[in-house]
């Protein structure tokens, strides 16, 4: 699955099948290249949740925020702090969604999520918060934890309303350098549509490069990226 330009948990399935407009595509996070795609992992779905109710921020706010830790980690830019969510605010707002999205979310990594003993960065996602206001105006996360060859793939989503401000640029580069300053990944990827958009050129200011084409089994073919740490 493909975003606009790189898209958080799950946002780019749903934003891809309700139009094909690419302003709304952000980063790809793709659901799992690592195992079996008949379900999207946890993180993409609440992306994508988060694009469809960007319509109303103050309810992505209240079950984003009200269900996070106090000391909940934060990686800072100069606008936002991607809040690492809770366990209990993914659940809430799985529980939000509707039957039909729920069906879409991974059985595995529900099981996973619900398992682990604390909120870990590379599986719960972040919320993207506006420091001046403490708004919600997105989700962000990782794929899964670093693969076997130290690769992690990273996706987001800014709210309709809150795009054309860096918001995404900020987020992505934050994902990157916390990943590549882990001695477990050595390379951070994406994916876009077939085009120059809004999506590549987020990730052509964060440094990322252009490899190549591949073929997606759901989103067919598409851009990919990656920008690898300068440490081998």
């Amino acid at each position: 699955m493909v975003l606009q330009s790189l898209r958080v948990p799950g946002a780019t399935t749903h934003a891809r099948r309700q139009d094909h407009d690419d302003s709304r595509w952000l980063v790809r996070y793709s659901p799992a290249y690592h195992s079996e795609r008949s379900h999207l992992l946890g993180i993409e779905s609440i992306v994508g949740l988060c694009q469809r109710w960007a319509a109303n921020p103050r309810r992505v706010s209240r079950v984003m925020v009200e269900h996070n830790m106090p000391n909940a980690m934060e990686l800072e830019t100069l606008h936002l702090r991607l809040v690492l969510q809770s366990t209990e605010a993914i659940l809430a707002q799985i529980e939000a969604m509707s039957p039909a999205d729920q069906a879409e979310v991974s059985p595995d990594w529900l099981a996973q999520l619900r398992a682990a003993p604390s909120p870990n960065p590379w599986t719960h996602g972040f919320a993207i918060v506006l420091k001046t206001s403490g708004a919600v105006v997105g989700s962000c996360g990782y794929k899964g934890p670093p693969s076997s060859d130290r690769v992690v793939e990273i996706a987001y989503t800014v709210n309709a309303d809150q795009q054309g401000r860096g918001y995404a640029t900020e987020a992505a580069a934050a994902l990157t350098r916390y990943a590549l300053e882990s001695s477990e990944v050595q390379s951070v990827c994406a994916h876009t549509l077939p085009q120059e958009n809004a999506s590549t050129r987020v990730l052509t200011k964060c440094g990322f490069r252009w490899v190549g084409e591949v073929n997606d089994p759901e989103d067919g073919l598409v851009w990919r990226w990656e920008h690898t740490s300068d440490v081998a």
